[in-house]
């Protein structure tokens, strides 16, 4: 039998090329402070940059950022600031390390990590400190919604509502 063995060729070229488009909507870039402004939306291609190239930044996003599905243990790079929504459903994450601290418009998380974290204020630490709409996570844990909100707005300021 015909065995094939995938080399992915070119893989670092291919990388530069992402990084190329993606350095043009960096708006501003603090090689000293490890910190920068990106504007646009983050999805995969870009996290995949960023946790290539700008591992050790803190990322600051004019826009959303979508990384959904990624199976994901831990966000791989730290978000301080995104402007619009920031979603990271459906992964496998074990902390909100790494979430940013403000998030201009809603927060949603649909996780299980009741299932693997149970230690609700180790878990929460790290979550988002200002949420401007919505703060949403779903699957959480088996705690009463009343007590899961309580502790999360001993953390956050929710400008919207809380939905578990």
């Amino acid at each position: 039998m015909f065995k094939m063995i995938f080399k992915p060729r070119r893989l670092k070229e291919r990388l530069l090329i992402l990084k190329e488009e993606f350095d043009s909507r960096i708006e501003e870039i603090d090689d000293d402070e490890k910190s920068l402004q990106y504007k646009g939306m983050i999805r995969e291609k870009e996290l995949t940059v960023l946790s290539t190239f700008y591992k050790n930044y803190i990322i600051n996003v004019d826009g959303s950022v979508y990384i959904l599905d990624l199976k994901l243990k831990r966000i791989p790079v730290k978000f301080n600031k995104v402007t619009k929504t920031f979603n990271c459903s459906y992964n496998k994450l074990i902390s909100f390390k790494n979430c940013p601290n403000y998030i201009g418009e809603d927060f949603v998380c649909n996780e299980e990590f009741g299932n693997r974290i149970k230690l609700v204020n180790k878990t929460l630490i790290d979550c988002p400190k200002y949420v401007g709409k919505d703060f949403r996570i779903i699957n959480f844990s088996n705690l009463p919604e009343t007590v899961l909100r309580d502790e999360v707005k001993k953390i956050c300021e929710i400008k919207g509502e809380f939905k578990s």
